[in-house]
């Protein structure tokens, strides 16, 4: 039992916390912040979040169970053994689900509590320690309730984004559409402003597209956008931001990038489109190439209208040059 003056000086922090705490952008935030709350006040070894699947009967799946949040502690410190084994003694409990659950296994100490549900998965948290963890009943019932709470609400905000994000979404490529990029660029702008952070946009057309359509239809077509789009996002990096700009247009933004690392990276998705043959049947496949056009904000431009349309004209520029070529703003294709 701790005494009455860390136990107020525990209850406090937890108090802070909670009046503080903010996770509604991300989980992982939720998780962040009991895990130093955790660290402080109780000095454990640290906590872990995990989902485990049900059966029609209502018992836990040993093969369903996945880490959520420390996943390097839990490879070292705790297996799935483990959190099967207590996630099926607490089940076994009625109303097992409103309180947090001391259990001891082998030579550790756990606190146990549930989260919710999340994709038909029971989120379970848990800390863990060498030693018996201390602390009041009122701090865990305080805890429990937070993080139950919090956790709900970080669900329905995560369900609100997701729904407001499919505005943003390309129905055929699933990349951004065009006026996802008009909001990003003037982040990006806004951004440079700020810190001084560069970008670079390509503008990226499939050449003679048109004839696709007019000889083979428009459902081989937007198979072969969607073949396309696919290509291309082989070829930039995760941080890349992808764009269906409208018909057979594409663009991507490459932030933070050398000017002399964007022309190697048009010029490898260039080459990566040329070399791949598009199917229209299981039998029959079709060569596509692509004219790529470059510009840079702010060194060749100073708006967002600006860089579209300058990349645009330099698109076309490559075009003239025979297509299938990269061009950029001052120099030659």
């Amino acid at each position: 039992m701790v005494s009455n003056i860390t136990y107020m000086d525990q209850l406090i922090s937890l108090t802070k916390m909670v009046s503080q705490a903010n996770p509604w952008d991300d989980e992982q935030i939720l998780y962040e912040q009991v895990d130093d709350f955790l660290l402080e006040c109780f000095k454990v070894i640290s906590h872990g979040v995990f989902t485990n699947g049900v059966n029609a009967k209502g018992r836990p799946c040993r093969n369903r169970i996945r880490s959520v949040w420390n996943k390097d502690m839990m490879s070292s410190v705790v297996s799935f053994d483990t959190l099967y084994a207590m996630v099926k003694k607490v089940l076994k409990k009625k109303k097992c689900l409103n309180k947090i659950h001391r259990i001891r296994i082998g030579e550790l100490y756990f606190c146990l509590f549930y989260y919710g549900m999340q994709d038909d998965q029971m989120v379970w948290g848990y800390i863990v320690n060498v030693e018996k963890i201390q602390a009041e009943n009122k701090i865990f019932d305080f805890l429990h309730t937070y993080l139950k709470n919090s956790f709900s609400c970080a669900l329905e905000i995560k369900k609100i984004k997701s729904q407001c994000a499919l505005a943003f979404i390309d129905d055929i490529t699933g990349f951004y559409n065009h006026r996802k990029l008009l909001e990003d660029i003037k982040l990006l702008i806004d951004k440079n402003k700020r810190i001084g952070e560069c970008f670079c946009l390509l503008f990226i057309d499939i050449d003679h597209f048109k004839d696709v359509n007019d000889n083979f239809g428009h459902l081989v077509g937007t198979k072969l956008l969607l073949d396309m789009s696919k290509r291309i996002s082989t070829m930039v990096r995760d941080h890349d931001l992808l764009y269906r700009y409208g018909g057979d247009e594409f663009v991507v933004i490459l932030t933070n990038t050398k000017y002399i690392d964007v022309k190697e990276i048009a010029t490898r998705i260039l080459y990566g489109v040329k070399n791949k043959k598009f199917k229209l049947s299981v039998d029959n496949e079709y060569p596509l190439s692509i004219s790529i056009g470059i510009s840079r904000f702010p060194e060749d431009s100073s708006s967002s209208k600006e860089i579209i349309c300058l990349a645009d004209r330099m698109m076309y520029a490559a075009k003239k040059q025979g297509r299938g070529k990269v061009c950029l703003v001052g120099e030659k294709c």
